[in-house]
């Protein structure tokens, strides 16, 4: 699976410059998202080894909602993709992806919560160790709503 080619940062800039909307798609049309969330986490999945069953038992989401978000059925809200993402140890890029198909916002470094957040990912902390420095900070911990 081929993912963008483009930073948002580079298609912003050639969005300004461009003249043509149509020139302007056609010449970057590999650079779209054009994926669904449950295919890009089957991806995952698949390349970690992994299906959909490890993430009920990972996660403790009900097995049956797991199976509606692969399906595509159910959109799972952000707390639950960044669950899912610190289970399956996801990079921030691959996190602020998956978020963007879920259509829940992305993790903002200016947001305090999720500035620890990145913080952590970046640093490779486990879910429990991201959630200990949530809940010092005064913010609830993933996967505990």
């Amino acid at each position: 699976m081929r993912l963008n080619t483009k930073t948002t940062g580079q298609m912003n800039t050639l969005i300004r410059r461009s003249e043509n909307f149509e020139s302007f798609a056609q010449e970057n049309a590999d650079s779209f998202i054009t994926m669904r969330f449950s295919d890009y986490l089957y991806y995952l999945l698949e390349e970690r080894k992994m299906i959909p069953a490890d993430l009920v038992e990972k996660t403790s989401i009900d097995r049956s909602y797991i199976y509606h978000i692969m399906s595509g059925k159910r959109r799972p809200s952000r707390e639950t993709v960044l669950l899912i993402s610190f289970v399956m140890r996801l990079n921030l890029e691959q996190i602020q992806l998956l978020l963007r198909l879920a259509g829940r916002p992305i993790l903002y470094p200016r947001c305090r919560e999720d500035a620890a957040i990145i913080f952590c990912i970046y640093k490779k902390k486990s879910l429990s160790e991201t959630n200990d420095l949530l809940c010092s900070l005064g913010y609830p911990p993933i996967g505990k709503n």
